[in-house]
């Protein structure tokens, strides 16, 4: 190379027929050691860190894209601050609006994208390497063990932990494409259970929602699919024998402490909820469980509405729901 280079120096601004430079060949070659120096001399014959090829890719979103080790990685960002910076950034994306980061998690380069995890700042640069995007990546992968690895990168499970998805630099409504709840529906999709176990324990609240939802959209609209893993449907029936609780918690404790005298003021104790017999006290509990709940599965469609009487009234958290739109108003 470095003879061709000697005779003909542009041969480092030449292109294949996907318009990839020498240079991004270089940088994805096998043996690290030979893709750094290839980097390093194409660099000092007038090689273009900056160009793209036909996917709109440069060098660093295609050496990402093929999984190199961090060497590559550091010659690529030492080449770009030797030419004033700016030409790279870890906010550059390819056609498909994919980062860096979010390439390696596609490639299923776990090592890689762990460093990258390490090195960019997600809030910085939340709109191309928010942490739910790139989780989806690694599900996409259809590789638990990688998708793994990534759900639990501290940075990951901040963005599961956080409050206010507002405070990521630079968002606005039509970027909330990737969620909480649309990290569960992949996941659900690819049958992972162990993840959806791990993603349900850092927040329970969204996870076992939107697992509810989007199982029973499965169970009325796939005869074909493979079966759900019994942990995967026991996390989503969780979120229906919660929301049950939240209704009738306040009136099964007031008959459960007005029952004990010992405990109960006479004016408890003369409660209508205390004096009725179990019969007409569980009919009561019953009737709290509107029935468009029970029939949840069978109404629900792919849109954010329903036709129920609860939904008339905006109050059908069940059907009213959109994993994009809704997921940060828990």
């Amino acid at each position: 190379m470095r003879q061709k280079l000697e005779k003909e120096p542009l041969l480092s601004q030449a292109r294949t027929s996907d318009r990839q430079t020498p240079l991004f060949l270089a940088a994805a070659h096998p043996d690290t050691s030979r893709a750094v120096q290839m980097i390093d001399l194409l660099m000092n014959n007038e090689a273009i860190l900056g160009s793209r090829d036909l996917s709109k890719r440069h060098v660093l979103l295609y050496a990402c894209h093929h999984g190199v080790e961090w060497e590559v990685v550091q010659c690529l960002w030492k080449w770009n601050a030797a030419k004033g910076g700016g030409i790279i950034k870890w906010s550059h994306c390819d056609e498909g609006t994919n980062s860096s980061l979010v390439l390696a998690c596609q490639g299923g380069h776990t090592r890689l994208a762990l460093r990258l995890l390490d090195e960019i700042d997600v809030e910085e640069y939340a709109r191309q390497n928010d942490p739910f995007h790139v989780l989806e990546a690694a599900i996409s992968t259809d590789d638990e063990i990688h998708a793994m690895a990534i759900a639990e990168h501290p940075k990951v499970i901040d963005g599961f932990q956080a409050r206010d998805h507002f405070r990521y630099k630079g968002f606005c409504g039509s970027f909330l494409s990737h969620t909480v709840s649309t990290c569960t529906e992949a996941a659900i999709r690819h049958n992972m259970s162990e993840l959806l176990v791990l993603m349900n324990g850092l927040n329970h609240e969204k996870v076992c929602k939107a697992a509810w939802h989007f199982t029973h959209r499965l169970v009325i609209r796939s005869d074909d699919r493979e079966p759900i893993k019994p942990v995967i449907l026991g996390i989503a029936d969780t979120f229906l024998s919660d929301w049950r609780w939240s209704q009738s918690k306040i009136y099964l404790l007031v008959r459960q402490h007005g029952s004990k005298p010992e405990m109960a003021s006479p004016k408890l104790q003369s409660h209508l909820l205390v004096r009725l017999p179990d019969g007409p006290f569980r009919c009561v509990i019953e009737f709290l469980t509107p029935r468009s709940f029970q029939d949840a599965a069978r109404d629900c469609g792919l849109l954010s509405s329903c036709a129920c009487i609860d939904s008339v009234f905006g109050n059908c958290p069940w059907h009213m729901y959109s994993p994009k739109a809704n997921d940060y108003n828990v």
